[in-house]
């Protein structure tokens, strides 16, 4: 997307420096999640996509929000730990969790639908796999 505009320029909008602007443009370096509301701004557009599974989606919100997982879980009055096992699939939530993450999700408009959440349990471990049905 040409513009026309300065690195300068694109940077007081985002509230970065021109050399941050410089190193997202050659790949140097990712913008940090603090920053993707006033990108998503500049954008007009959210430039990831949004993805299908639950725990993508509620890990998308973070990044739209430019939220930290302590504020992430304020948001959804959470503990940020819990939260950071789920989004790093280190631990999986229970059917209760899932379907409160889903109407939190629902409330900002990235729930899942009319689909219903399961859970297949598996006999190793005790670990679960997450599936979405319809």
């Amino acid at each position: 997307m040409d513009l026309g505009l300065l690195q300068r320029n694109v940077a007081e909008m985002i509230g970065v420096s021109e050399c941050t602007i410089y190193n997202w443009e050659k790949g140097g370096s990712q913008p940090v999640t603090k920053h993707m509301p006033r990108i998503i701004d500049f954008l007009g557009y959210v430039p990831f996509e949004c993805p299908e599974d639950i725990l993508g989606r509620l890990d998308y919100f973070k990044r739209i929000k430019g939220l930290t997982l302590d504020g992430l879980g304020s948001f959804m009055d959470r503990d940020p730990e819990q939260l950071s096992d789920w989004l790093r699939y280190h631990k999986r939530p229970c059917r209760r969790n899932l379907e409160s993450i889903n109407q939190f999700l629902a409330k900002h408009g990235l729930g899942v639908g009319d689909q219903s959440i399961m859970q297949d349990k598996l006999c190793e471990g005790g670990r679960a796999r997450i599936t979405i049905s319809g």
